[in-house]
């Protein structure tokens, strides 16, 4: 069987544009619309802000829209997508591995616990006073990364966890965040193997059996850290994964719906176009449709600024 792999993060697809530390990628960018519609994963923790213009993110079934002082928020191997709303937009991109904070709490929980949420339910700015406290830590990491003086990445650890609490400290959703199992660090790193299994086979559905065998866990512990770290249910999490490949099979390349459905585990092109109206809100022929148009469109607007 021929293998794929979904598209790596921006840090992958631009290595020149991010900067890499010791544990952790940066960048701070400047783009206008329209720009591409890429659906990634990725194994790191991403935490995104918004310095100025707007900027959407996008997951499975919520759409965040970030204006100044606004931050996103993604987990491990989440699918996600980012599309500019605005000129002159600019941005900051922190991608790093969990254990680059460690065991490190935020407010009154482990901070990766605030990850384990639903997208629409994550913490985020909610007044004046947090967007400025924000903006002044994203202010210092975009010092940090420009300059890059010795041991820079310390201190851009520091203001992320900043960033963290200063989004728990007053979050409307603090007591359901502490409600929450606490998803410690040792847990996440448990799981990392079925995360990276899940990634690297997109083409068929990958068992529970298989990826408690990977983590080295009976079934039933897998399943109960499973939902306690990620949110969700390994399946749910395994028919997200595949439905990101096949988008991304569905703009890049010019297969039938059925070939894709085959190419991504699925039992038909019926099951396919089922799953995904459920999940993205639209048929993937319109899916494919709408970004072919956009990168169109990207196409355009990069050679009109070419000829400036």
């Amino acid at each position: 069987m021929t293998t794929h792999s979904f598209d790596r993060p921006r840090l992958e697809r631009a290595p020149e544009s991010f900067v890499r530390g010791e544990g952790v990628h940066a960048i701070n960018a400047i783009a206008d619309p329209p720009t591409p519609f890429d659906i990634h994963m990725h194994p790191e923790v991403e935490i995104g802000l918004v310095f100025e213009g707007i900027e959407e993110v996008h997951f499975s079934e919520y759409v965040h829209t970030c204006r100044r002082g606004d931050v996103w928020l993604c987990a491990p191997w989440e699918p996600h997508a980012w599309q500019v709303q605005a000129p002159n937009t600019t941005n900051l991109v922190l991608i790093f591995p969990p254990d680059f904070i460690g065991e490190e709490l935020v407010g009154p929980v482990p901070w990766l616990t605030i990850f384990s949420l639903p997208p629409q339910l994550r913490p985020r700015v909610r007044c004046e006073k947090t967007r400025q406290r924000v903006l002044e830590a994203a202010e210092t990491i975009r010092l940090e990364i420009t300059e890059r003086a010795p041991f820079w990445e310390r201190s851009v650890r520091l203001e992320a966890l900043r960033i963290m609490n200063e989004l728990v400290r007053i979050d409307d959703g603090t007591a359901a965040i502490a409600d929450r199992p606490n998803a410690r660090l040792a847990s996440m790193s448990q799981l990392m193997p079925a995360f990276a299994l899940v990634h690297s086979l997109p083409w068929r559905r990958v068992s529970a059996k298989e990826a408690a065998s990977a983590c080295g866990l009976s079934i039933s512990r897998f399943h109960y850290l499973f939902a306690r770290v990620v949110g969700m249910g390994f399946g749910q999490f395994g028919i997200r994964a595949r439905l990101a490949f096949a988008a991304n099979l569905l703009v890049k390349s010019d297969k039938t719906l059925s070939d894709i459905a085959s190419e991504s585990g699925f039992v038909d092109h019926s099951h396919l176009h089922r799953v995904f109206v459920k999940q993205y809100g639209c048929t993937p022929t319109e899916f494919r449709s709408r970004r072919r148009r956009e990168e169109g469109q990207t196409a355009a607007g990069g050679g009109d600024r070419a000829k400036s």
